[in-house]
């Protein structure tokens, strides 16, 4: 078993189709044919089943695709990593954010790395929380970063490392008419919000919702971008559930808290992989980060 062999075996079942993988390779049907025969044999399994139309995979070979995925990617860091030690060459780090770690935190730490390691590449995306997830499992991204509440992961391939703990808070503007005097349900009821359109952002609010005793949330206003929430928020009387840690920023004066009295603890951290091996540029990345954050917390 080749690194060519996994490669070949790799297009197949991206492409479903054996034709399909050869016009991609530049190559003949026969030629991909008889690769993945003699990877068969060598594995003693059924990697395909042959179908009218193209081809699937057996359980046998969804194992392999996993594992020929890791095994070509730490292939492929290990000659980055040789390289990068020649003193030529880049490594990189691939990051799936939510749209919080992207608007508070990640931008500063991503300066600091790249002035500090200028020889990796970095490539940010911003990727909803549980898709990050998905996006490690499938190889797209290297880290992920992401915050939680008080569920749990839902895969065990996934290891998870905290880097700060915060809370969300209601926040509104400066001298906001229910500043201190959310005591009631009636007065939370009045509230009208402006918060981000994912499920977990406007699951979250019904939950403190529920817990004041107040009705469903009156959301007028739905962004994908906090900053932009915030800076409507600064000047209106619309509120929104966000981590206390962005109303007491620098530039945010016109911004409180207006009620300590109700709030939801969040931890946010570090997803990586358990089974793969991380880039060399990815390894910098996640020590960088980590010394960051714990300077921050200080």
């Amino acid at each position: 078993m080749n690194f060519d062999q996994l490669r070949t075996f790799l297009t197949v079942a991206d492409e479903m189709s054996i034709s399909g993988a050869a016009d991609r390779l530049s190559t003949t049907q026969p030629v991909i044919s008889r690769a993945i025969k003699r990877l068969e044999a060598e594995l003693h399994a059924t990697l395909f089943d042959r179908l009218p139309r193209g081809v699937v995979l057996t359980a046998f070979g969804k194992v392999l695709y996993r594992e020929a995925q890791n095994i070509l990617a730490s292939h492929q860091r290990t000659v980055e990593t040789f390289d990068t030690l020649r003193g030529f060459g880049r490594t990189y780090v691939r990051i799936g954010a939510g749209s919080t770690w992207f608007e508070e935190r990640l931008p500063e730490v991503l300066s600091s790395f790249s002035t500090k390691q200028p020889q990796v590449r970095i490539d940010a995306s911003f990727i909803p929380r549980f898709e990050i997830i998905e996006a490690l499992l499938l190889g797209h991204i290297d880290i992920g970063l992401a915050q939680f509440g008080f569920e749990t992961l839902p895969s065990d391939d996934i290891e998870y490392e905290e880097l700060l703990s915060d809370r969300l808070v209601v926040i509104g503007r400066k001298g906001h008419p229910l500043s201190g005097k959310l005591a009631s349900a009636k007065a939370f009821s009045k509230l009208l919000w402006a918060t981000t359109p994912s499920a977990s952002s406007q699951e979250r609010l019904r939950g403190l919702c529920k817990r004041f005793g107040a009705d469903d949330p009156n959301i007028h206003i739905k962004c994908h971008s906090i900053s932009s929430i915030l800076d409507i928020v600064r000047n209106t009387d619309f509120v929104t559930l966000a981590p206390e840690f962005m109303a007491k920023s620098n530039g945010r004066e016109e911004l409180e808290i207006l009620t300590n009295e109700f709030q939801i603890s969040l931890s946010k951290g570090i997803l990586t992989p358990r089974q793969a091996t991380l880039s060399l540029g990815a390894r910098l990345f996640r020590t960088h980060i980590r010394e960051e954050i714990g300077h921050l917390k200080k």
